[in-house]
């Protein structure tokens, strides 16, 4: 897996993935350090420069949708999760209640 950082209006973030794509946008704060695993490579690859330029064009206002591939792995809940909230469009808000009504756990 290889990660890099980027300095961000939100704060610093750590982008990591691999060939089978983005794995990982997450805050990375002084006060609390990632620890990467030991088989990551502290590399900027294609993948993660193409991510930290969307990023960049999206906090600047240029961007509303990403192209990039993803490689997310989860729960079967977790993913019906991410689905849901793929499609949610930009500008747009929901709540946790409407969420968990579309992936069909409103409770």
């Amino acid at each position: 897996m290889h990660y890099t950082h980027m300095d961000s209006p939100v704060g610093p973030l750590l982008l990591a993935g691999d060939d089978a794509g983005l794995r990982l946008i997450q805050f990375h704060k002084p006060r609390y350090p990632v620890e990467p695993g030991a088989d990551w490579i502290q590399s900027e690859t294609d993948l993660l420069a193409a991510a930290g330029s969307q990023l960049r064009q999206y906090f600047a206002g240029e961007r509303r949708q990403f192209d990039l591939p993803l490689a997310l792995h989860g729960t079967p809940f977790q993913q019906r999760v991410w689905r849901s909230l793929a499609q949610i469009p930009w500008g747009s808000t929901f709540t946790y209640a409407e969420l968990a009504t579309r992936i069909g756990k409103p409770t």
